[in-house]
This record gives structure tokens, sequence and C-alpha cells, in this order.
């Protein structure tokens, strides 16, 4: 039986996206059938379309079920020593950013969700297709702006990978280290839409709980109506705005005063109320809603231009948010 090991650069990929990556000669809609049927088995359980995967899961495929067109990847037949599957940027992008502005200093782009914004660390660079792959390519002078351009050219902020919507890119240095001490200053403003679980304790509210590093590792963790006593633990700031209310679920307008690693999601979760989709942070509290990704956008932005002008771009929801 094929058999594919989860690796790191995979971790919290849904298990229907994987497989279609890997088996490029079967549609999606196949692969989905097949895991509904029982074909596709993840660390020996029966699981839905749905399931995220973790790193270390292994996947298995029932004989005659594999359908690929890439001769390159060669999954092995035996869940002992498995081979890790490694997506480098010699396979196709399919996850591309649309361009909303540009000029000679800066780019606005909407980003897809399923698009890493950069490797975690050099030694990852190669092992997935990135924004920053696909800036490099388009813009070759771009590999020397930033702060890091070795690993992360031109980018002065960041979307986690499931998170969709518009970003700022600096396409000089001038640019990058003008727009860098806006986002320190807390001058550039950010606005986002996320369906969240349940019913919101209040249509407006601020969200005031500092944010460190969880005890289990690669998550982070609020800590509510609770001082800073870490010195990992920053303080982190969001404003919400509920904009539809419906029985089990709200879509909320977000204003995240402050950016830290995955602060809306961790401050909704911390709520009890986590974003839709969210493959980290959900709560048992609630009946899972089917969707195909986290419903999470980031829907606006607004900054000051090299020349001294407010500029705001935004990019519509997704039609994914029509649930």
């Amino acid at each position: 039986m094929p058999t594919f090991k989860i690796e790191e650069q995979d971790n919290n990929t849904r298990l229907d996206k994987f497989l279609t990556a890997q088996m490029p000669g079967s549609s999606r809609s196949q692969i989905q059938k097949m895991i509904k049927d029982g074909a596709v088995t993840v660390s020996g359980k029966k699981i839905s379309v749905h399931r995220f995967l973790k790193n270390g899961d292994i996947v298995t495929v029932a004989d005659g079920k594999l359908t690929t067109a890439d001769k390159k990847i060669k999954p092995t037949t035996t869940p002992v020593d498995i081979a890790p599957i490694k997506t480098t940027t010699k396979n196709k992008i399919e996850l591309l950013p649309k361009i909303i502005f540009e000029d000679d200093n800066i780019l606005v782009i909407d980003k897809p969700a399923g698009l890493l914004t950069h490797a975690r660390d050099e030694k990852l660079f190669d092992q997935e297709s990135t924004l920053v792959h696909w800036l490099i390519k388009k813009y070759p002078t771009i590999k020397k702006i930033g702060d890091k351009p070795e690993l992360r050219p031109g980018i002065v902020h960041r979307l986690d990978k499931e998170t969709s919507g518009v970003m700022i890119v600096a396409k000089t240095q001038v640019a990058f280290e003008y727009l860098k001490k806006q986002f320190s200053e807390h001058l550039i403003k950010k606005e986002y839409c996320a369906w969240a679980y349940g019913k919101m304790p209040s249509n407006y509210g601020i969200i005031n709980f500092p944010i460190g590093r969880s005890e289990d590792g690669g998550k982070m963790a609020a800590r509510p109506n609770s001082p800073i006593v870490d010195e990992d633990d920053k303080t982190a700031i969001t404003e919400y705005e509920v904009i539809k209310q419906l029985p089990h679920r709200a879509l909320v307008k977000i204003m995240p005063q402050t950016g830290r690693t995955h602060q809306i999601r961790v401050h909704l979760f911390a709520l009890n109320h986590p974003v839709i989709g969210d493959p980290m942070y959900q709560s048992k509290s609630y009946k899972a809603i089917p969707s195909e990704r986290m419903l999470l956008h980031a829907h606006k932005l607004t900054f000051i231009d090299l020349a001294g002008g407010k500029k705001t771009f935004t990019s519509p929801l997704p039609d994914c948010f029509n649930i």
C-alpha cells in the first residue's frame, strides 16, 4: 500500500489537499470519495475528508487507488523507515497571489489561503513553495531587501498559511525601513473578518490578554485577566465588532492593535469562540461546522506611502465565507 509520513512542512494541511498534491492524476473530488469510502487511513484509522494532518501521521492509500502522474513521487510500501514527503520549489506552484497594486517601492497583494508566507528557517527554505519563492521569481532584485533577506526578502509582515487576504511587500530597502517603522509604531491599520463559533459575548469588545508560548510547543496561549509575569509573554490587544450573529456562529470584524503570532486565533479561542476551521485552536464546546479552510481573512490594510499619502487596500471576502 502506498504510504506517506507527514513531516513538519505538511503539518496542519488538510488530508484531501495533501493527497491532491501527491496524486496529480486524480481529481480532488475523486480523492474525497476515496476518503469517504474508507480507502484512505491516517495512522491506521479511517477519517473524514476534513481531517487536518499532524506531524508524524502515517497516511495510507489502499492498493490500486493511487494514481500519480508525477514519477518523482515514490510512496513507500511499508510503514517502517518511511521516507519523508518533501514538497520542493521544483513542483508546480498552484497557489499564486493576486497583485492589487504596485509601484517602484511597494507591492500590495491578495494572498490565497494555503500559501505559506516564508519558511521558518533557511534549512526549510526549499521544502515548500512560499510567497517568497514567487516574489524572488517575479522580482529578482527583492533578494537583497529586508532585515533577513536570505529567508524573508521584502516581507514586512506576514499572514498565517491558512489565512487569506491583503498584504504589503517592500520592493526597496527604503520602503522596507519606512513600512517596518509604521508597523512597530502601530500606525498601520489592519482589519480582518472571521467566522467564529457560538454567540459572541457582546456586539463590540476589546480583548486585552497577554500572549506567550504555550507549554505544548507549537501553539501560542493567551493569559486572560492576568498581568505579564513571564518575560516571553507580550501585550496583545484585539478589537472586534459583530457583523452578523447567527444561532451557532458569528461573522466578526477584527481590528488587531498589536501583531503577535496567531493573535486573532488565540484571542478568540481564549473567549471560547474559536475561528471556524482553525486546525490548531478549537473548542470541544461546539459541534464542528464543516469548512474547506480556516475562515479568517485579512480584509483591509491602511498605511502611509512614501509620498505621505494615506492608502487603503481591500480584499473581498472569499466565496467560502458564504456558509
